[in-house]
């Protein structure tokens, strides 16, 4: 199944290192992470923000996700990535989804 089954405002993007990459608009976020967690992503391996100063969106959060599979399949990664502006530069939080990534919101924060 394709990922963007699992949520219908994902978009898949193609990333030079071949990971599976979506975005999913700042709105959607607790949900589509609900969705992807639902969906076998389980475990939220970290929460990367960037600063592409002068660009806007001003800012981009990469969450890494993994899908640890079953005994018959191998393990999946993903990036969930979101878009935040500059002018208002804030996300709502994931700690409902992934309890894991609230250190990472607090540093991504910092």
């Amino acid at each position: 199944m394709p990922i963007t089954d699992l949520f219908p405002g994902l978009q898949e993007v193609a990333a030079a290192d071949g990971m599976p990459t979506v975005y999913v608009d700042a709105g959607a976020l607790p949900e589509a992470a609900l969705a992807l967690r639902n969906g076998g992503f389980s475990v939220m391996l970290d929460a990367i923000p960037v600063d592409l100063h002068p660009r806007e969106p001003r800012f981009e959060i990469s969450y890494l996700l993994l899908n640890p599979g079953d005994a018959g399949s191998g393990a999946a990664r993903l990036r969930l990535k979101v878009k935040v502006p500059g002018t208002d530069p804030r996300l709502p939080t994931l700690s409902h989804v992934w309890p894991s990534v609230n250190w990472a919101e607090r540093e991504a924060f910092d």
